[in-house]
């Protein structure tokens, strides 16, 4: 009788040792997270329990575009219910691919589902659960009538990068692939561009597209482009120019940019000034460093002299014609 006591009160033990490295294991701290933690969790207006991921509250509002955020405004970190994250569910029932028990292990990544495309060429795969991000396919898409490069993004990236307007077509997809005609001129269908247009054989994949290009300071001591303009729908993306904004005590380095890419880059506190412009200046101080105005870095000093290599061109040629003019001058005057 004693030996069965102490069995029960053993087996009360670990159950509750087993219940404490649960809990434990699958905190969501408002300051301190951890972002990626997960809990099996039961919330008010569903029918079932689910999977919760720990998120900071500005992954939240870039993931959904602005549509959700922590419940408490001054928390860091915050549970996003899995039916919320996929499905846009604030309520009702739980999907399988979303349910759970609270004795269920904790995922280690998240379900396999069938990737959302096919592409002619075997390279650059997007799986629709584990990407991988940046990976490229070229694609020949219902609609269009040639063969484009397209991207394989996060449905979060879509989202950020386009203001809302696009996201993957399979809404419960974390990654799909993001087509150039949509991503740089906003078109779902009609011609393909030169600038995207691709082959099924080609393996070589371009450049990366300005709206995830490096986001290294510019160099202070040479332009690296050849022009410094700025076409408010044309751009170049990459033209940068050496200015003097009002509010600063000098000259900075300012680089064209898309105003998706601003607003992408900076978690939407960055945008162009004129909201139908595609393109705009993007000074170094505010893309660095936060700042509207004061002083300027020496990382993003620059002097005037410095604007392009086309300016230096022109400048070379003047002088060239100069001093032809004046040689013919003297020649001609000569005795």
């Amino acid at each position: 009788m004693k030996m069965k006591t102490n069995l029960n009160v053993l087996s009360l033990l670990i159950i509750a040792l087993c219940y404490i490295h649960n809990t434990e294991a699958a905190q969501c701290y408002a300051y301190h997270g951890p972002s990626g933690a997960r809990q099996c969790v039961k919330l008010s207006g569903y029918t079932d329990y689910q999977w919760a991921t720990c998120r900071t509250d500005s992954y939240i509002k870039s993931a959904s575009g602005g549509r959700h955020k922590c419940s408490h405004p001054l928390r860091t970190y915050c549970w996003y219910q899995c039916m919320l994250d996929k499905y846009e569910k604030a309520s009702g029932n739980v999907s399988s691919r979303c349910r759970c028990t609270p004795s269920s292990p904790v995922p280690t990544s998240s379900p396999s589902f069938p990737a959302s495309t096919s592409s002619p060429d075997k390279t650059g795969q997007c799986n629709a659960y584990r990407g991988p991000s940046g990976a490229r396919q070229c694609v020949k898409l219902s609609g269009y009538t040639d063969y484009q490069w397209a991207t394989c993004r996060t449905d979060s990236y879509l989202k950020s990068t386009s203001g809302g307007r696009h996201h993957c077509s399979i809404r419960f997809h974390t990654y799909c692939l993001y087509q150039c005609m949509l991503e740089k001129y906003s078109r779902t269908s009609g011609s393909v561009l030169s600038s995207c247009r691709c082959t099924p054989v080609s393996t070589s994949f371009p450049s990366p597209p300005a709206s995830t290009s490096s986001t290294s300071s510019p160099a202070s001591t040479r332009f690296p482009v050849k022009t410094d303009q700025c076409n408010a729908y044309h751009g170049p993306s990459g033209a940068r120019r050496c200015i003097k904004i009002w509010g600063f005590t000098d000259y900075q380095w300012a680089t064209c940019r898309t105003d998706s890419y601003l607003k992408s880059t900076s978690g939407g506190r960055h945008h162009c000034q004129n909201r139908f412009h595609t393109h705009c200046w993007y000074q170094c101080m505010l893309e660095k460093f936060e700042q509207h105005s004061g002083a300027v870095s020496s990382s993003c000093r620059c002097t005037p002299g410095e604007n392009s290599a086309s300016q230096k061109e022109k400048y070379t040629l003047v002088f060239v014609a100069l001093l032809a003019i004046t040689s013919l001058f003297v020649s001609n005057t000569a005795p």
